[in-house]
């Protein structure tokens, strides 16, 4: 699997955050491979798992539980170059959102955000597909609480309702609840923050607004890039993301994919064997990647798990699992689980 990317920028007022702490971010950012010059240089990016045990690191050395939360909440998202730029000129709430939502795929790779809007609630949807990638529950805190922080430059806190769902299975919900003094959850399929739809509508206090909203530039400037990274990242990466993203929510075959990504199937085919591989050999690791990571970290029964990566059947999920990891899903799991502490009880199959 490929190496997912963050952008240097998101690492800006950590040293001050986590130094009320005593923690010296430096100390443990070296810790884990990050060279030095990120703290200083211009914005560049790095390893997302890097960044990922980073958060980890500094959220287990961290005095309070809410912590890392609280560092996405106050970070000054001004900081995050053009779309940073872009969300701060925005008027509106929604908008702001929805810039965020547009083009977080520019600061974060393999990866997505969403933003969900019925007649009542608005919810924000986080998620990081590599499902290589775990523990990962202290970068959910983070974007969360960066998406909280953007709401909080529209609405005053503590005047709205809202919550937060973790796919995380820790004690960490209950933690947050505690110490955010809001409702959150365990055990969802993405990570989550929702809040009343009616707020979207609210415009950016005047103290806030930059002098100019120039919005359009900045955002045909923020398309050409995303276009000239998706042309630039490889058809077999972007269709593995779509995948994961969608896995479990729909039915997923190679016309879904094809119409997701703008081009025909015929095109999908043929450009995926140019790159050395072919559709349903990205679907089946997909579906085996997602199952192994449930296995080894949710609750989820079997049953489910089979239902969550596509198999209409458990007996179908069993048999393609032994035959792609050469053992069954309940060896697997048994045999993961006892190398690493567990919160879990063993689901029955």
């Amino acid at each position: 699997m490929p190496s997912a990317r963050v952008t240097s920028l998101a690492l800006r007022g950590m040293e001050q955050h986590f130094g009320r702490d005593g923690i010296d971010v430096l100390q443990v950012a070296q810790h884990y491979g990050l060279p030095d010059d990120l703290w200083v240089s211009h914005e560049q990016t790095i390893s997302l798992k890097q960044f990922v045990r980073l958060l980890e690191g500094l959220g287990d050395l961290a005095l309070l539980p809410d912590r890392t939360w609280q560092a996405g909440l106050h970070y000054n998202i001004a900081e995050l170059g053009e779309t940073g730029k872009l969300i701060c000129s925005c008027k509106t709430l929604g908008d702001a959102l929805l810039a965020l939502r547009d083009f977080f795929n520019l600061l974060q790779s393999d990866a997505y955000l969403s933003v969900q809007i019925n007649e009542q609630h608005t919810t924000v949807g986080y998620k990081i597909l590599n499902t290589e990638i775990w523990p990962r529950r202290r970068d959910a805190e983070f974007t969360l609480g960066l998406v909280q922080g953007i709401v909080q430059r529209f609405v005053a806190p503590q005047s709205y309702p809202c919550s937060v769902i973790l796919e995380d299975y820790s004690d960490a919900s209950r933690l947050l609840s505690q110490t955010l003094h809001f409702p959150c959850h365990a055990g969802g399929d993405t990570n989550q923050f929702r809040f009343p739809t009616a707020l979207l509508n609210t415009k950016q206090p005047i103290s806030l607004a930059p002098a100019e909203h120039p919005t359009q530039s900045l955002r045909q400037r923020l398309q050409q890039q995303l276009a000239q990274k998706h042309r630039t990242t490889p058809l077999t990466d972007r269709v593995r993301c779509c995948i994961l993203r969608h896995l479990g929510n729909s039915d997923i075959d190679q016309a879904h994919i094809a119409q997701a990504l703008g081009m025909s199937e015929r095109t999908l085919r043929r450009k995926l064997a140019e790159e050395g591989h072919a559709f349903q050999e990205i679907l089946d690791a997909c579906r085996m990647q997602s199952a192994a990571l449930n296995l080894e970290h949710s609750q989820l029964t079997q049953t489910e798990i089979a239902l969550k990566t596509g198999f209409s059947e458990q007996s179908s999920f069993i048999r393609a699992f032994n035959k792609w990891f050469g053992e069954t899903p309940t060896q697997y799991q048994r045999r993961i689980r006892s190398t690493m502490p567990s919160i879990h009880t063993t689901p029955s199959d």
